[in-house]
């Protein structure tokens, strides 16, 4: 998949890793009329996690997609696992044309590979410098060969002509063992950890040459060691001027005196990858296995409360476009057939507040 950042003929709204979900069902869909349903067994079907409706009803037609990869799963029964030739990466001019998109709308790359590779996370400096965390060693193959090896970084962007693509590339931080995040932190300076570690660093570029040469311990007691995919993420500094993440269990803020980093306990956020505010200060996490929206209903630090009903009938069924690859982690019952789409929301890898996306019309 060509990786990038993407401008759509919007004011402001760029995604590190682009994945369109709101767009018309696929003809297929359309023409098949209602699609196959196969309810769960009342026995051995997994709990549903936090963000994730209960009781839903899986099976190749979309609703739920409950179940995993095994073979013998009544869903893989025609499923082919013979060797398959490579999807080939796209260049940005060609990925484009396979986007959906309301008539009237026109979507243009701002940040591409090879200047990017492998992008996580996205976050802006008070200046406009977009910071992209790149986790470059991440499944490189089925095995995970080299997950910790060091090749994480972080690059920073600049637009310095004002024509809203992004043509001024640095390495700001390089060598980093599975970053887990960026946070800009003050003048030149980001916050940021490696995986498997338990000190968060503060990075400072201290001569203006776009790349960072001062390296300062600025937190301990943040990190654990765990599956890369279970470990924290995401931090970002709230309106209530406390620093979030995803995994863990408290929130921080820094003294004003230069003490250590203070802790205070909150409710387990569930999340994964996401976590972000909105235009009124209220933290959003995002379920790591379901994808929805982890106890949004109060604020995490008065504890984790998961209300009853509090999704929408089949909130979570998504509707992409006709990718016709079918391959998805939790095997053939996650994937919607004929058109090899995602027929579930699940792990993702951004949250954003829909108040910050503004579209226009060209």
């Amino acid at each position: 998949m060509n990786k990038g950042v993407i401008r759509g003929a919007m004011a402001g709204l760029v995604l590190a890793t682009l994945a369109i979900w709101s767009i018309p069902a696929s003809p297929q869909a359309q023409a098949g009329g209602a699609p196959q349903v196969v309810q769960p067994a009342a026995q051995g079907q997994p709990v549903p996690g936090p963000g994730q409706p209960p009781g839903g009803p899986a099976g190749r037609g979309g609703r739920g997609g409950l179940g995993g990869p095994q073979e013998n799963d009544p869903a893989n029964a025609t499923a082919d696992y013979g060797p398959k030739p490579a999807v080939k990466i796209l260049p940005p001019e060609e990925e484009a044309k396979k986007f959906w998109l309301p008539p009237g709308f026109r979507m243009e790359p701002v940040l591409t590979d090879p200047d990017i590779e492998e992008s996580a996370q996205i976050a802006f400096d008070g200046n406009g410098r977009m910071f992209v965390l790149e986790i470059r060693s991440y499944m490189q193959d089925a095995d995970a060969a080299g997950e910790l090896d060091a090749i994480g970084r972080i690059s920073m962007h600049e637009d310095r002509d004002n024509d809203g693509k992004y043509e001024t590339h640095k390495i700001f931080v390089d060598k980093l063992i599975f970053p887990r995040f960026v946070m800009p932190y003050g003048a030149n300076a980001v916050l940021t950890m490696e995986s498997n570690a338990d000190e968060v660093w503060k990075f400072t570029d201290t001569n203006n040459d776009g790349v960072a040469d001062k390296k300062d311990l600025f937190a301990t007691g943040f990190g654990r060691l765990a599956n890369v995919e279970h470990q924290q993420s995401g931090l970002f500094w709230a309106m209530d001027n406390w620093l979030y993440s995803t995994v863990n269990a408290f929130r921080a803020r820094p003294s004003l005196n230069g003490g250590p980093v203070r802790q205070e306990p909150t409710g387990g956020n569930n999340a994964q990858w996401g976590a972000a505010m909105d235009n009124y200060g209220k933290v959003h996490f995002q379920g790591g296995a379901s994808g929805m929206p982890g106890y949004f209903q109060l604020p995490v630090h008065y504890g984790n409360f998961s209300v009853p009903d509090q999704f929408e009938e089949n909130l979570n069924i998504t509707w992409g476009a006709p990718v016709l690859i079918a391959d998805m982690q939790g095997g053939l019952p996650s994937v919607r057939l004929p058109d090899g789409s995602l027929n579930r929301s699940t792990a993702g890898p951004v949250t954003t507040s829909s108040a910050a996306i503004a579209c226009r019309r060209t």
